[in-house]
């Protein structure tokens, strides 16, 4: 599946207490055969999204004291805080990143 067009791959749901509420997985579409599938199977997705919630409750900890991490100010932090976006959490290729909204 070399000639993919860019999409959505997964939407997952986080609850409160880190447990999965809800996972959809589109299918992208190859070109090369003109079909429709998931660029990774229900498994890989759970986790990779099972894998982003360390990585989540660390920004959270570092968002929610942002004197302890020696960053110089309330300026940046404060909107992030606000607006809830994580932006990129982690790349797993060159065809698959992980972003964060809370």
């Amino acid at each position: 599946m070399a000639n993919t067009i860019p999409s959505i791959a997964c939407i997952g749901v986080i609850g409160r207490n880190n447990n999965p509420l809800h996972i959809t997985i589109f299918p992208s579409y190859d070109t090369t055969t003109q079909t429709y599938s998931p660029v990774r199977t229900a498994l890989q997705f759970s986790l990779l999204l099972s894998g982003t919630l360390d990585i989540f409750e660390a920004r959270s900890r570092h968002l929610s004291n942002p004197a302890a991490s020696g960053g110089g100010g309330g300026g940046g932090g404060g909107s992030m805080l606000l607006s809830g976006d994580f932006g990129l959490l982690h790349a797993i290729d060159d065809r698959l990143a992980a972003y964060g909204f809370e």
